[in-house]
């Protein structure tokens, strides 16, 4: 009970720090709420009725950073609320739940209000759920394309929604937008005309891609403007010059951009490049990639990349500067494994996180906290002893994982684990949950 008690106190205390006149004071309380993740929420439901719209603000941006599924109700409840900055904060805010439940709301809102952070955000919310294909978040999205009267931004952003659609479809309202003759628009439509769609000249193709390679960024901008559906063979040739150049990570950043313009179809050809790449170099790059690209079929290749690593750290003759590197992409596996709610390299993440002579990295805890068990408490708890005094971030991070994990309904070891532990052990655990 008193575990409980010094828990509420606590929260109640950097509530209090959000109305700080200190800047570090009220930053160091948005981060410590942060952390401490479900635990927190109805504190800061409670914080979405305080009179000062900047604290509904800054309780909203906790929330957002959280995640917890209980906030969708009280977000959207501030959908209404007399304050554009809130509104437009809420609507980010849902950005974060991908549950088909927020549209109706969100839609409605959108046509209360003349706010334009508020609209921006409402569009930029349903974007990604209308290129999913739900129905009335892309009939949304096509009216704010096709609305004369709408501003201009949310037009252009809008018009995302193309790559989305049938080539019938698509051309009808190209040619709609065609007709009203408006230079921003009219730029953005020569990537979705029909005839961008054809097979470009080779001499285009090459001219594209050693602008794309340019670390000039208005000659790289440039050229990221001129790539066209069409140019399907863009994708291989810029993976093939990243392979080449055996990683480089501003490379990889800029071709991410244009890897971009041509969407889910790009993973195919990020998995084969992946699946052949040994250098630790160009396989990190190619993770990177596929981090930002990854989809369930992405999961044979990562679990087929963690098996790879593992055999690299078996070579007596690895240097200590590339084991490290190793460990490292291992734990970038690891968290793009659980990114995508996959527990099948478990055992291989419960021993890295057992592992004493390794720093814990942030990725290695996430992925703990994402999809482990029971068998992780103890091992974690060790790491929280060991760092609580050395490094205080490291420290809150694994403390944040193993909180993410005791909440499981699953798990619910913890009052037990309590009971039996004594002395330094003992402490520790009570640490972790004030």
């Amino acid at each position: 009970m008193g575990i409980i008690e010094s828990h509420q106190e606590k929260i109640a205390g950097l509530i209090r720090d959000l109305e700080a006149t200190e800047k570090t004071r009220r930053e160091t309380a948005i981060a410590l709420l942060t952390l401490m993740g479900s635990r927190a929420v109805i504190k800061l439901h409670e914080l979405l009725e305080h009179k000062d719209a900047e604290l509904r603000c800054t309780s909203t941006a906790i929330l957002e950073q959280i995640g917890d599924s209980r906030s969708i109700k009280p977000l959207l409840s501030l959908l209404e609320d007399p304050d554009g900055d809130v509104r437009a904060a809420a609507a980010k805010g849902l950005a974060c739940f991908d549950d088909p439940v927020v549209i109706s709301p969100l839609i409605q809102s959108c046509r209360e209000t003349s706010h334009p952070g508020h609209r921006m955000r409402v569009v930029t919310t349903l974007l990604p759920l209308a290129m999913e294909g739900e129905k009335d978040a892309r009939a949304f999205i096509l009216e704010r394309l096709l609305d004369r009267d709408e501003d201009l931004r949310i037009r252009l952003l809008s018009m995302e929604i193309l790559h989305g659609l049938k080539k019938r479809e698509s051309r009808d309202i190209l040619a709609e937008l065609e007709a009203e003759d408006i230079r921003e628009i009219t730029e953005k439509i020569e990537g979705f005309t029909q005839k961008s769609t054809k097979a470009a000249r080779p001499e285009d193709v090459r001219s594209i891609l050693a602008a794309l390679a340019s670390s000039d960024y208005f000659t790289w901008h440039q050229a990221l403007e001129r790539i066209r559906p069409g140019m399907t063979d863009i994708p291989d040739l810029l993976l093939a010059e990243l392979s080449v150049r055996g990683g480089d990570a501003n490379f990889c950043q800029r071709i991410e951009k244009a890897l971009l313009k041509f969407g889910p179809t790009t993973l195919a050809s990020i998995h084969a490049y992946f699946e052949k790449e040994t250098r630790p170099g160009a396989l990190e790059s190619y993770l990177n990639l596929l981090r930002r690209f990854s989809s369930q079929s992405s999961i044979p290749y990562l679990r087929g990349c963690l098996r790879h690593l593992n055999a690299s750290l078996r070579d007596p003759d690895l240097d200590q500067m590339n084991r490290e590197r190793v460990h490292f992409l291992k734990c970038k596996v690891h968290e793009t494994l659980a990114s995508l709610n996959n527990a099948s390299e478990k055992k291989d993440l419960l021993e890295m996180v057992e592992e004493r002579d390794v720093h814990p990295n942030p990725l290695l805890l996430q992925a703990a906290g994402e999809i482990g068990d029971r068998r992780f408490l103890v091992p974690l708890m060790r790491l929280f002893s060991e760092y609580l005094e050395l490094d205080t971030i490291s420290a809150e991070a694994i403390k944040s994982a193993f909180l993410k994990i005791a909440a499981r309904g699953k798990v619910r070891a913890t009052h037990k684990m309590f009971k039996n532990l004594e002395g330094l052990n003992q402490q520790v655990l009570f640490k972790i949950f004030i």
